[in-house]
């Protein structure tokens, strides 16, 4: 896959953070219990999360550009 393409992914990725804090902050709005309370804590939860490692990634990839690398991922261990 080109690095072009995987760094679009990236962005993608980013943004779709960016939607899922806005339905947090939505519906923290106007929910009536805590339960859902719950969902959005943690639906925010992992949009920050999320966001935060495909922005390093990104960085990272600038960085090897810049240096003149090409973008490699390690393959991941199979796991019981």
């Amino acid at each position: 896959m080109s690095p072009d393409i995987i760094n679009q992914n990236l962005r993608n990725v980013i943004q779709l953070c960016y939607e899922m804090l806005e339905i947090a902050d939505r519906g923290d709005s106007y929910r009536k219990d805590s339960g859902c309370g719950a969902v959005y804590g943690r639906l925010r939860d992992a949009a920050y999360k999320i966001r935060v490692q495909a922005e390093q990634e990104l960085l990272l990839h600038e960085k090897d550009s810049a240096d003149g690398d090409v973008i490699q991922h390690k393959k991941k261990e199979n796991r019981p």
